[in-house]
């Protein structure tokens, strides 16, 4: 059980005698220890998402939550974390424009809403969560298997000092049940990582500058476990 988050990064790679690189490596990492669960190479573009899939696979998702960013909210992703027995949290950005307007009409549905505030490192943070849950009503809308909740988060950031304010919006589709979402820690990390990927709908690294946007939509509709063959 427990929640786990699934992330890529490169790394370069000088290799003797042959070309020099970046080298992709996906991991599983536990939400809270930090411990690594497993972790694989994805070699080619796009070959994140394959590379995903394979390690959900390896390591098995039954009873857990899985975090990802939105390069992997893809239907095929969704169905094989929700037909193994976990769920998931994925944000959802404009790398996938029909599900983001899709999540934007539900905000409107006059969602009830819950503010924190924290303060630290000279920041002083807000965070306001609507959620709203999806029924028969919804069945056209947000086309991704298993989800159950689509949520909104509002985060504002002042700086003290300066009185500069910030502010970003995320949207996301749970396949968790409201009953068994409560005020999930996975959100928070999907949600407030800072200046990645994962971080924002309009985070100024979307879409990924590591992944080309028509391999990795090749790769998202994939079935195939296989990743692509590098260019």
């Amino acid at each position: 059980g427990g929640a786990i988050a699934i992330d890529g990064k490169s790394a370069p790679l000088n290799r003797p005698g042959g070309p020099d690189g970046d080298r992709m490596f996906v991991a599983a990492v536990e939400h809270g220890s930090g411990v690594v669960r497993g972790q694989t190479g994805a070699d080619g573009a796009g070959g994140e998402i394959l590379g995903a899939r394979r390690l959900l696979r390896e390591i098995g998702v039954v009873g857990r939550v899985v975090t990802l960013d939105a390069l992997h909210s893809c239907p095929n992703t969704a169905r094989q974390i929700v037909g193994g027995g976990g769920d998931h949290v994925m944000p959802i950005k404009a790398n996938h424009r029909t599900l983001l307007d899709d999540v934007r009409i539900l905000d409107g549905n006059a969602a009830p809403s819950r503010t924190t505030v924290d303060k630290g490192h000279g920041r002083l943070g807000q965070r306001t969560c609507a959620v709203v849950p999806l029924g028969p009503a919804h069945d056209d809308l947000a086309d991704l298997p298993g989800r159950r909740q689509a949520f909104r988060i509002v985060r504002r950031r002042t700086v003290v000092k300066s009185g500069k304010t910030t502010e970003e919006t995320i949207h996301g589709l749970p396949s968790l049940a409201p009953a068994r979402a409560g005020r999930p820690r996975s959100w928070r990390s999907t949600a407030g990582t800072g200046r990645s990927r994962t971080a924002s709908t309009t985070s100024p690294t979307s879409p990924s500058t590591r992944t080309d946007p028509a391999s990795a939509k090749a790769s998202c509709r994939a079935t195939s476990l296989t990743s692509p063959t590098p260019p």
